[in-house]
C-alpha cells in the first residue's frame, strides 16, 4: 500500500468512528456520557480534517516526506 491508500483507509475508519460518536452523543445515555461523546465528535472532526488535508496535499503531487506548509 502507498501513502495515499493508507490515508484513504484511515480517513474512512476515522469517519466511521466520528459517525458512531455522533450517534452516541444524541442517544438516551446519561448527560455526562453525552458530553464525553460530544467532545469526541469535536476531536474526531479535527482529526478527519487533518487527514483529509494531508491526502489533498499528497494528491497535488507534493512529496509525502515534506511537511505541510
Amino acid at each position: 500500500m502507498n501513502a495515499q491508500e493508507d490515508l484513504r483507509k484511515v480517513i474512512v475508519d476515522a469517519q466511521s468512528a466520528l459517525d458512531t460518536f455522533k450517534g452516541y452523543s444524541h442517544s438516551n445515555i446519561d448527560n455526562g456520557a453525552k458530553q464525553i461523546f460530544k467532545e469526541l465528535v469535536t476531536d474526531m472532526e479535527h482529526h478527519v480534517d487533518l487527514l483529509t488535508g494531508r491526502l489533498s496535499y499528497i494528491n497535488q503531487g507534493n512529496d509525502i516526506n515534506n511537511p505541510l506548509s
